[in-house]
């Protein structure tokens, strides 16, 4: 009945290597399919890309113990002067913009602590309050190679900070090695892309922003390749857990998101889609917020087939 009884995982990191191995049906479906490839594979008789919005969200991870990025005016001088709207239209319009530290679909989301925006004067105002302010420094982006819409962000930052004489050097990463790196304050990169997406709401301050997650003998992992350390936060973050109060919690959480907002800890960029690519012939896909594919649910049928 087209039921499968297994199936085969592929690693291809080129986003153009995917979309030809699925146009090609050397594979069936893909995932991470580029924003450049969406048109092109829906226009493909017997091919179709669904977009789904979910809780998966991109930040720029800052890492707050090592120069400059361990300076707070220069992490946000940094949230300043990245182009988030032209980062946007790189993307044609795939991305959720996020206008505060975590999703506006968040139940406790406080719209009122805001997000930063590109702003060249503020970002200049900022810089200059650093011993950097004549540039002269640089830093490491770090991002997953093969990822094209990571890659698409870092150029859009280099492009920014060599204004200022500030060299960003682009290093791409298979993820496990980014991983790697993040579970110290001394391997860390000054700067990398990470996306996370939690369904409990403390989640998204526990595991991002909650010091005790890194600083352990274990080290920490991606989630917290900030190295944001505070302790009146991380009562915070144990205090919401056991509050019952709605009222008491909304401005726990209030307060948490301006502590993050305020510090420029890190920059919050935007919800990422779920872009698959599929065969026709596969059928049976469902999306429920995460960004893996329940192959279980999946069945091929031929007659669907172009």
């Amino acid at each position: 009945d087209g039921r499968l009884s297994g199936f085969v995982w592929r690693i291809i990191r080129e986003s153009s290597s995917r979309r030809i191995a699925l146009l090609s049906k050397e594979v069936d479906a893909i995932d991470t399919v580029s924003a450049d490839d969406i048109d092109t594979i829906n226009k493909t008789s017997g091919f179709t890309v669904p977009v789904n919005y979910g809780t998966l969200t991109g930040y720029f991870k800052l890492n707050n113990t090592k120069d400059p990025t361990a300076n707070e005016d220069f992490r946000r001088f940094l949230a300043y002067s990245f182009n988030y709207e032209s980062y946007k239209t790189v993307l044609k319009g795939n991305a959720d913009l996020l206008k505060g530290v975590i999703p506006s679909g968040h139940p406790y989301f406080d719209p009122s602590v805001g997000n930063y925006t590109y702003d060249p004067a503020k970002a200049k105002a900022a810089l200059d309050k650093t011993p950097w302010k004549n540039g002269g420094t640089s830093l490491d982006f770090v991002y997953v190679t093969g990822l094209d819409f990571e890659e698409q962000a870092g150029l859009i930052l280099l492009s920014e900070l060599q204004k200022y004489n500030i060299k960003l050097n682009m290093v791409p990463k298979v993820f496990p090695d980014m991983v790697s790196a993040c579970k110290t304050p001394q391997t860390g990169p000054n700067l990398s892309m990470i996306f996370t997406g939690y369904q409990i709401p403390d989640q998204w301050f526990f595991f991002q922003w909650y010091s005790p997650n890194w600083d352990r003998p274990t080290g920490g992992d991606y989630n917290n390749c900030s190295f944001f350390k505070d302790d009146n936060f991380n009562k915070l973050v144990e205090k919401v857990r056991v509050t019952t109060d709605e009222a008491e919690k909304k401005k726990i959480y209030s307060d948490m998101q301006r502590t993050i907002h305020d510090r420029a800890v890190e920059m919050p960029i935007f919800v990422q889609p779920n872009i698959l690519g599929f065969r026709k012939r596969v059928q049976g896909y469902k999306y429920y917020g995460a960004i893996a594919v329940n192959f279980w649910r999946l069945w091929i049928d031929d007659s669907k087939d172009q």
